[in-house]
């Protein structure tokens, strides 16, 4: 089965995890709801042995190993303390264990201030229902004997996995993780039927490999031992037990559990038969009872090895289709939110746009009202004064058309005015208003368009020239009319709005005063116009660490170096030692070449040790500095270890037996003398005692005969003619004494040589 981690990043507040750890009831249960995956974490962590903190953190993603602790140890201190107020005593806390009958079991030790505080059992954040009574009436239970509390879940299925939680009161006081391997037994292990002082063997294979499966014999968990011995092939798939120098007392029900599957078998131990050995231990025996076909066993593994690769290729593939089915579907929301965001910018621009639309027309609105044609009217026609001599004028000549900016010159006498120039003035669209403000008086102003005489046509949004000069015979004519508002052409630009400020003329001409007698409305000299155009915002990222502080062990009295690594040559950075900050000193130097930024202490003292942070456009990195002051020699004194130099390491421990097999001296009808060899292993001491018991055969008493000293001979002169006789043999020094040796069948009054075997 392919299992797909989940990983997340830890970093929220210790406060808070324990605000969402602690949502109770008002009866001190928790909410009915699955628990999140950080709230599971947390949990587990804070019933974990301190071993385990490196293995959970890899499971579940966690990176910033420092952090975790440091709030797993503040988490930890607030549930002592809540936990003291339910609970006097707790210890014995075992993780959730399978057993061999099928069921799993939580243990813990724990002496309640209130005994009639409530228990509360959770997996997975809500709330189980258990009896208290050894029934099959819910497959969840809890025995409780004296201090000890034992829960127990029976018929385990793989719906049983998850974390486990034991409350009393209002308050968690352990939690267990259940996890539920995906295998089960392709091969169980079967009856075994060995003789006694012979090994047997127990052999399974597994179709998903573990590292290793629990062992029960007589329904106790064995361990490995010099009596029991476990292996595991190299695929993790044959699993084996092997029960050395099997007795009869060794005899019962062994059993194998892998995850939550098991299977168990007998091994019987049969007596031996052999009358001599009646009421002693027989000889060890080198065979091996039980199915003991690697040939089988290997083959139905490497079957089993490739099912289970094909499994995993094939759960791979759901995998990679899932994940991209997955992708495909993240990307679809993706682009749906931005076809979202997209929509909610179109319709915000389009309602900044009609906001601003409205605002133009109120300024166009108020513009209207106080804007005025200034334009300058020309010789009125039928309006000129008489001459001098007082007779009746007579028609003077037409004036002349107005130039551009400008007013054509009236003529004298009753002359027709000129047509007025067209106005140079320029207009800008409605959207520049927000950038091109004008006062009313300059609305006013500008674009002054000038009429001629009589019948003359309208200018076009012009400053108004001077009145021309009077022609021969009459005088100048009287300014004309107001001409009416010329029409604003619209100006186009090219190119990109920029940020800088823009100066331009509102004429490209000059124009100049117009000297007369009589004068129109003086023309306004060209104005500049100041536009600020609002600059794109461009957002800076700012300085980023290519590589941060490192922690440091620095020695007494020699130089120690913090080095970092930033993004942006032109940043400037802080310095700062348990939260102060420090600038170059006699003992300090802080030098920048380039990215780098460096701190370099000269001589080391104990007053440098602690903290130190560099900080830079809000952005920091930490390290600590460690000061160790080790012993130090002189080079004279360190040079005599220059020359090699041996040793020799006794390890003292008890002795091994004698060892076989025995030389008999002299077996006559009064004496039996022999000898033996001294044990393998003395346990680096010298050897005391040699401690004999000798028994008569026939009869089931021993008899001492006491220390002989350390010669590894004994002649004993206390013998009945034809009379067999046993012998005991045990080394003794002053770490203790060994095993016995025991020898065959001594019968005084023959002579031979007995080979034997050490128990």
């Amino acid at each position: 089965m392919y299992f797909e981690k989940v990983f997340f990043v830890v970093v929220t507040e210790a406060t808070d995890l324990r605000k969402k750890l602690k949502k109770r009831n008002v009866d001190g249960t928790r909410e009915h709801k699955q628990m999140e995956p950080e709230e599971k974490v947390w949990e587990i962590l804070m019933s974990a042995d301190k071993k385990d903190y490196e293995r959970i953190c890899h499971e579940h993603g966690i990176t910033d190993f420092r952090r975790m602790l440091k709030k797993l140890t503040e988490m930890k201190k607030e549930r002592e303390e809540e936990i003291a107020e339910f609970v006097s005593h707790i210890s014995t806390l075992k993780p959730i264990e399978v057993q061999d009958d099928d069921c799993a079991t939580i243990e813990l030790d724990m002496d309640l201030k209130d005994p009639s505080s409530k228990i509360f059992l959770y997996k997975d954040g809500v709330m189980i229902p258990f009896t208290k009574e050894d029934n099959d009436a819910l497959k969840h239970s809890l025995k409780r004997i004296g201090k000890k509390y034992v829960f127990t879940i029976k018929n385990l299925g793989s719906g049983d996995a998850g974390l486990y939680s034991v409350d009393v009161g209002g308050c968690n006081v352990f939690s267990t993780d259940f996890k539920v391997p995906e295998v089960d037994f392709a091969v169980k292990i079967k009856e075994v039927k060995a003789e006694e002082r012979e090994d047997a063997i127990f052999q399974c294979v597994l179709t998903a490999p573990l590292n290793e499966i629990k062992w029960y014999g007589r329904s106790a968990p064995l361990t490995h031992s010099e009596k029991f011995e476990m292996t595991v092939s190299e695929d993790k798939l044959i699993h084996k037990l092997i029960v050395r120098d099997c007795l009869q007392l060794d005899g019962g029900i062994y059993a194998a559990v892998a995850g939550i599957k098991s299977c168990n078998a007998f091994l019987v131990v049969e007596a031996d038969k052999d009358p001599l050995n009646k009421g002693k231990k027989g000889t060890r025996k080198t065979t091996m009872a039980g199915d003991n076909n690697d040939e089988d066993l290997i083959k139905i593994a490497k079957e089993q090895q490739e099912k289970y690769q094909k499994e995993m290729e094939e759960n791979m593939e759901l995998a990679k289709i899932a994940r991209a089915e997955r992708e495909v579907a993240d990307a679809a929301v993706t682009v749906e939110a931005e076809e979202a965001k997209k929509a909610a910018t179109e319709r915000k621009a389009a309602a900044r746009a009609a906001d601003k639309a409205k605002k133009a027309k109120e300024m166009a609105s108020r513009r209207a009202g106080g804007a005025r044609g200034a334009g300058a009217a020309g010789g009125a026609g039928g309006a000129g004064a008489a001459g001098v001599a007082g007779a009746a004028g007579v028609a003077g000549g037409v004036g002349a058309d107005g130039t551009d900016g400008g007013q054509g010159a009236g003529a004298g006498g009753d002359g027709q005015g000129g047509h007025g120039g067209e106005g140079a003035g320029e207009d800008f669209d409605d959207e520049d208003d927000d950038s091109l403000q004008y006062s009313d008086k300059e609305m006013e102003e500008d674009g002054e368009g000038v009429e001629g005489g009589a019948g003359g046509k309208v200018g076009h949004g012009a400053v108004g020239g001077e009145g021309g000069e009077g022609g021969e015979g009459g005088e100048g004519g009287e300014g004309g009319k107001q001409g009416v508002k010329g029409r604003r052409k619209k100006r186009v630009r090219d190119g990109p709005l920029v940020a800088d400020t823009v100066i331009g003329d509102s004429n490209d001409e000059e124009t100049t005063d117009q000297q007369g007698e009589k004068s129109g409305k003086k023309g306004k000299r060209p104005r500049k116009k100041i536009v600020d155009v609002e600059a794109e915002a461009v957002v800076d990222p700012g300085v980023h660490f290519h590589a941060g502080l490192s922690d440091c062990k620095a020695i007494v009295g020699e130089a120690a170096e913090l080095e970092c690594k930033v993004s942006s040559e032109d940043c400037v950075g802080l310095w700062y030692k348990d939260g102060d900050e420090i600038q170059s000193s006699e003992g300090i130097t802080i030098t920048k070449d380039g990215t780098f930024h460096r701190l370099k202490i000269h001589k080391v003292t104990e007053e440098f040790a602690g903290k130190y942070k560099f900080e830079a456009d809000g952005r920091k990195t930490e390290s600590l500095i460690v000061v160790e002051d080790p012993p130090r020699f002189p080079d004279e004194d360190l040079e005599a270890f220059k020359t090699p130099a041996f040793s020799k390491l006794i390890v003292l421990d008890k002795p091994t037996p004698p060892m076989g097999p025995l030389d008999i001296v002299e077996a006559s009808s009064s004496v039996i003398d022999f000898k033996w060899r001294a044990p393998k292993d003395s346990g680096g001491c010298k050897i005391d005692n040699y401690i004999l018991e000798r028994q008569q055969i026939g009869r089931n008493t021993w008899k001492k005969v006491g220390p002989i000293g350390p010669e590894s001979a004994y002649r004993d002169s206390d013998v009945d003619h034809g009379r067999k006789y046993c012998y005991r043999i045990r080394v003794e020094t002053e770490m203790g004494t060994s095993e016995l040796m025991e020898t065959e069948d001594i019968q005084a009054g023959t002579k031979g040589k007995l080979r034997q075997t050490t128990n």
